[in-house]
């Protein structure tokens, strides 16, 4: 099967690194390295410039870090933002939720498996090309249902179960399958995306749902999720939460 070439730069300190990548992505014949970066303004003005279709993003960088190269290239006016995998040795939860948050599409921890990297790269393009315009608004639409709910219950935004709910919600809202098997198919589509682990994605989702009841809006709660407490256990579970978050995108999307 014939694949359009993917356009990459690749931004990364490490000269040694960068050119071990460019090596093996090229090797595969559908991956062209069409510029290269070791700091944080080259790199954005690269992008810019080159408009490439990936961008392999380090998130230790001098003079602007990762997650500002991603909040300048999401204000740059650009009319389609290149997809951005940060690879990093960086496992520390919070800088990983930040980088997701400012807009990368994967985080992946270094050392990178190179057949992995160029199958995220290739599923990542072949999602934006089967997408149309219509169907990518409708994403940025569950995002921004979803994100209001969480607002509105005051699910803290430093936890990283936020973002994991926020992204399980979109996911569900879009296919609610997932929720016959949130152990088996949509934990592990997170670590997917968040380069984390099911278990910790399971854990940290329980532990924001548990924070948000003590200390966010009890009301706004107890409105939206009370009848799926359990008396027993006093908090709806997992698979609860999620399902209840969903169905109000849903139905938020259909009255909007």
């Amino acid at each position: 099967m014939t694949h359009e070439t993917m356009r990459i730069v690749l931004v990364d300190t490490d000269i040694r690194f960068r050119n071990t990548l460019k090596m093996a992505l090229e090797s595969h014949g559908d991956c062209l390295v069409v510029g290269e970066a070791s700091d944080g303004i080259t790199a954005v003005n690269l992008v810019l410039d080159l408009v490439p279709d990936i961008v392999l993003l380090e998130v230790v960088l001098p003079n602007l870090d990762g997650a500002a190269v991603l909040e300048h290239l999401q204000n740059s006016g650009l009319m389609k933002l290149p997809k951005v995998i940060a690879l990093s040795y960086v496992t520390t939860e919070a800088i990983v939720m930040q980088i997701m948050a400012m807009g990368a599409d994967y985080y992946m921890f270094k050392p990178v498996e190179m057949t992995q990297l160029h199958k995220r790269m290739r599923d990542l393009l072949h999602q934006d090309t089967t997408e149309s315009g219509l169907s990518r608004a409708t994403k940025d639409q569950r995002a921004q249902c979803a994100a209001a709910i969480l607002a509105e219950i005051r699910m803290p935004l430093r936890n990283s179960g936020y973002y994991y709910l926020r992204e399980a919600v979109c996911l569900v809202a879009a296919d609610i399958s997932l929720l016959k098997n949130l152990n088996s198919r949509l934990y592990p589509m997170l670590s997917a995306i968040f380069g984390s682990t099911s278990t910790r994605i399971e854990r940290a989702i329980r532990h924001s749902i548990e924070v948000t009841m003590s200390h966010g809006d009890a009301e706004a709660f107890y409105r939206l999720f009370g009848n799926t407490i359990d008396p027993q256990r006093g908090k709806p579970t997992n698979r609860e939460f999620i399902a209840v978050l969903a169905e109000y995108v849903r139905i938020g999307m259909k009255v909007g």
